[in-house]
């Protein structure tokens, strides 16, 4: 194993900017054994894609040798339980093809132009609320309204005003149960937020039902594929539960950076809004440029030999995307902020393989639309301040909190 110096991805230092880390990680140790997480950590672009596809690594967590102690130590309590087994993240095998062939078909042509359509009418409505406004605050007055309005047109009756706030504080607790390890005070903390999702969620599908919303993703999830074949209650509820759980949080987060990134970067800004065509390619370098997933777990079902070192079955891999997406054997210049980077590289945002996100086009389209939009109203908008608030939602991911706007309105 590396005789690399143990790092800490939980000191002060490496959460403030962990990428002079992940340039020694990548250098000295690209596949380094972590003390302190009990895992392999993967930075290298190249790795991190191979173990996203080779399918002796899985996201399912009973290919851990520790699951056996950790399920005995810590029993995930009911609606933590119903989470780890509902979202399309931690399904498996035929089951997962199967529930992801009905996923898919919201995403496909006809879905993404209803996607475009509402995410216009909702990104016009927010923007013509700013009117008169000198400051917004970028996530509570723009990203969060976007991403939950267009989630609820897009499931055919919208959320009530107390689901649209839980949604807005609810959705980061409930995300702690994909951490790696299930501690009993995460299971505490997540098991009010997932019993509330729940809630929500079967009133969505119930309220959509009545209002025979067929043109929505819920019309699309209730409907028989070609061979006949139907979801049942329960799949359909998994789905809407993993759709709204990535969908409100991840969506809202990338509208969120790319404003921040455009908004500090002023020349890349121009360059958008010379050639607003090329707003897709920003949204792939603002999410190579900073990844708002840290991190993702695969567990390995064999031993695979990698750099030297050999990863044994039942080990954990954590693959860095923020590192992989700033390796310089993939990327060109990888610490410039550039979006009109050329695309000569798979983007793993979303992830590969069987598991990549089915979400992955509407998170484009949202993100497109609101930024290109914001721009186009606020084209001298500035931050107050260097620096945004920023929170770790969980182990795996970290967004801003609070990023305060201020918009110089035009005459």
């Amino acid at each position: 194993m590396s005789q690399t110096p143990e790092i800490s991805i939980f000191s002060p230092s490496f959460l403030a900017n962990p990428f002079p880390i992940y340039q020694q990680l990548r250098e000295q140790a690209p596949v380094f054994w972590s003390r302190e997480l009990g895992a392999w950590l993967i930075s290298r672009y190249a790795d991190v894609k191979m173990l996203l596809t080779d399918e002796r690594a899985t996201p399912d967590q009973k290919a851990w040798a520790g699951y056996p102690e950790l399920k005995t130590s810590a029993q995930p309590t009911e609606h933590v339980q119903w989470a780890l087994d509902a979202t399309l993240l931690l399904c498996h095998g035929a089951q997962h093809a199967r529930m992801r062939r009905f996923a898919n078909t919201p995403f496909q042509s006809a879905g993404c132009g209803r996607i475009a359509r509402v995410t216009e009418q909702v990104v016009h409505e927010v923007l013509d609320g700013f009117s008169g406004r000198k400051e917004i605050d970028l996530l509570a007055d723009f990203s969060a309204p976007i991403r939950i309005k267009v989630m609820g047109r897009l499931f055919g009756a919208g959320f009530t005003p107390e689901e649209e706030e839980f949604l807005v504080t609810g959705t980061n607790l409930a995300l702690g149960f994909l951490e790696p390890s299930l501690a009993p005070e995460a299971i505490t903390r997540n098991e009010g937020a997932l019993r509330g999702f729940r809630a929500l969620v079967e009133n969505v599908i119930r309220r959509g039902k009545e209002a025979g919303a067929e043109d929505s993703i819920l019309g699309d999830l209730l409907q028989p594929n070609r061979e006949g074949d139907r979801l049942s209650d329960e799949e359909v509820l998994s789905l809407v539960f993993s759709f709204l759980l990535a969908g409100t949080e991840a969506n809202g987060s990338l509208i969120t950076m790319g404003v921040l990134l455009l908004l500090e970067h002023s020349g890349q800004l121009a360059h958008l809004q010379r050639e607003p065509d090329r707003y897709p390619d920003a949204i792939r370098e603002i999410l190579r440029y900073r990844s708002f997933t840290k991190f993702l777990p695969r567990y390995l079902k064999e031993d695979i030999s990698l750099h030297g070192n050999v990863m044994k079955q039942g080990q954990i891999a954590l693959l860095l995307f923020q590192s992989a997406f700033r390796d310089p054997e993939t990327f060109e210049n990888p610490d410039v902020f550039d979006v009109m980077r050329k695309r000569s590289h798979e983007l793993l945002a979303f992830g590969a393989g069987p598991h990549r996100c089915v979400g992955e086009r509407m998170a484009e389209i949202e993100a497109v639309i609101a930024l290109r939009e914001f721009f186009k109203r606020f084209p001298k908008a500035t931050l107050r301040g260097s620096e945004a608030d920023w929170v770790k939602h969980h182990m795996l991911v970290a967004v801003p909190r609070s990023v305060p706007v201020v918009p110089v309105l035009l005459s």
